[in-house]
């Protein structure tokens, strides 16, 4: 985010300098696809009830670079101002280690703990993002300066009950596997990006795309309170211009 904020800043106040020339054309359209870092996965903290005792769980998925897609259009309203609208997707599936401490069947306060894996663990988000775009025009490069509000949808899987095995005398337990539910929410959050174009002709050109967003989205799911889950991060990534 920093990265992004410093960027922004710098071209913003070199805008009057840099910008020779005017943005003349209509209508701008952008694919890209790259990593989303700073990502949100699972990170979950809940308290069942086993052998009328709590039985606290937590899972955790490591942190990793999720894949995302993203098309945008921005449209010239004035000068070298625009309107940016964009569509991003985001999804990832993998597995999240889980643990817990079981209650024992017959004394108080003598939890168990075990240990596992939940596999199949799904993570997605939806994202329209709604931006005021500056446009600073070069001979070759154009240099797209947004931020505005972003509007997350969040789908993700849960840890809702562990099974374990157990036998007499029951002084310890054996995690056996996971049941998962998924959890849907969405919130209003932000967005700041850069967006460079370095123009093949005047109709098309490569580009490349970083862009921070972030909104704090609530989940829950089966009764259970998962807490708000930071959706977004860091985008970047590489792709098409169009240019009409």
């Amino acid at each position: 985010m920093r990265f992004v904020l410093v960027v922004v800043s710098l071209l913003v106040g070199a805008a009057p300098v840099l910008a020779q020339s005017a943005w003349t054309d209509r209508v701008r359209v952008s694919v890209s696809a790259g990593p989303q870092t700073d990502t949100a996965l699972l990170s979950e903290s809940i308290e069942l009830r086993k052998y009328v005792e709590p039985a606290p769980v937590t899972a955790r998925t490591p942190s990793a670079l999720v894949p995302f897609f993203d098309l945008g259009v921005a449209v010239r309203l004035a000068g070298n101002l625009g309107l940016g609208v964009a569509y991003s997707y985001v999804s990832d599936k993998g597995t999240a280690d889980v643990a817990a401490d079981i209650p024992h069947p017959f004394y108080f306060n003598r939890r168990r703990a075990i240990a596992g894996q939940a596999t199949g663990v799904r993570h997605t988000e939806n994202a329209a993002h709604v931006d005021a775009v500056y446009l600073v025009v070069l001979p070759r490069l154009d240099v797209a300066l947004s931020g505005g509000a972003s509007f997350i949808q969040v789908e993700q899987d849960f840890v809702a009950d562990v099974t374990f095995t157990e036998s007499f005398p029951y002084d310890t337990a054996a995690f056996l596997s996971a049941r998962l539910t998924r959890a849907s929410a969405s919130n209003t959050g932000y967005n700041a990006g850069v967006d460079l174009t370095w123009k093949v002709s005047r109709a098309w050109g490569v580009g490349g795309l970083v862009r921070f967003s972030r909104a704090r989205v609530p989940l829950a799911a089966d009764g259970l309170d998962f807490g708000k889950v930071d959706a977004g991060g860091v985008q970047a990534g590489a792709g098409l211009r169009l240019i009409f």
